[in-house]
């Protein structure tokens, strides 16, 4: 019975943020269009049209203002629609925001993942970027934390930096963006160097193989690791075992 009790609480809990979140969007949409924000001096723009800037003024909004007057109605309308009686599916700018709002209430979400599997699955390019753009606008989706938390994380996990650029730039963040990103992570974390990272992971996980220090090159590479970086890691660690 608790469990049951568990479960219906959750799902009202859910259905609470996604009320909110339907609420926040049309309470910004009714203001209007906003002006852009500029770009401090520093990191560049995060990707996707009208993504926010890479810049943390305080009092500054991130996002670019919504200018909905130039798309036609016809273009958030789609043909047939949740819950229509010709049973074919919505494929409209509303029902790719809410098809946002179900994946960003998963997980954390930036536009470049959401833009490849909305258009995956079926919605035209209009309608993605027009759910995107409101979605940032609204701070559902934020392309700058999405990175912060993704550099975070893959540092903490002693990932090299190559792979943690491979991926965002995969995703369409700009290389310089990436690369002051990992530097500020780095620096703020106090992580050290690559190589030092690269030690650390091998000290945690040590390589099976009979060949130390290939081994370690291996480990370190499939880690996202530089092979330049991976050799000089893998031969301080089999020195130091000596």
């Amino acid at each position: 019975m608790w469990r049951s009790r568990s479960r219906r609480s959750s799902a009202v809990a859910d259905s609470d943020v996604l009320t909110g979140l339907r609420a926040r969007i049309a309470s910004i949409e009714s203001e209007g269009s906003a002006s852009p924000v500029s770009v401090r001096g520093g990191l560049p723009n995060p990707p996707g049209p009208s993504a926010g800037s890479a810049a943390r003024d305080a009092g500054s909004s991130p996002f670019v203002g919504l200018q909905r007057g130039a798309r036609s109605k016809g273009a958030r309308n789609g043909k047939g629609g949740e819950g229509s009686s010709s049973g074919e599916r919505d494929f409209s700018e509303e029902s790719a925001l809410r098809r946002i709002e179900r994946l960003a209430n998963v997980s954390e979400q930036c536009s470049g993942k959401l833009r490849s599997r909305l258009l995956q699955e079926g919605w035209k390019a209009e309608q993605v970027e027009g759910a995107l753009e409101r979605a940032r606008a609204c701070l559902l989706v934020d392309d700058e934390r999405y990175a912060s938390v993704f550099v975070r994380s893959r540092l903490a996990q002693r990932k090299g930096e190559a792979g943690i650029l491979f991926t965002l730039k995969g995703l369409g963040y700009e290389e310089d963006y990436v690369r002051a990103l990992v530097q500020e992570q780095r620096q703020d974390a106090d992580l050290g160097t690559e190589v030092d990272r690269a030690l650390e992971l091998l000290a945690a996980k040590p390589p099976k193989s009979k060949n130390l220090h290939d081994g370690a090159y291996r480990k370190l590479v499939s880690a996202g690791y530089t092979p330049s970086v991976a050799s000089e890691a893998a031969t301080l660690f089999c020195e130091e075992l000596r």
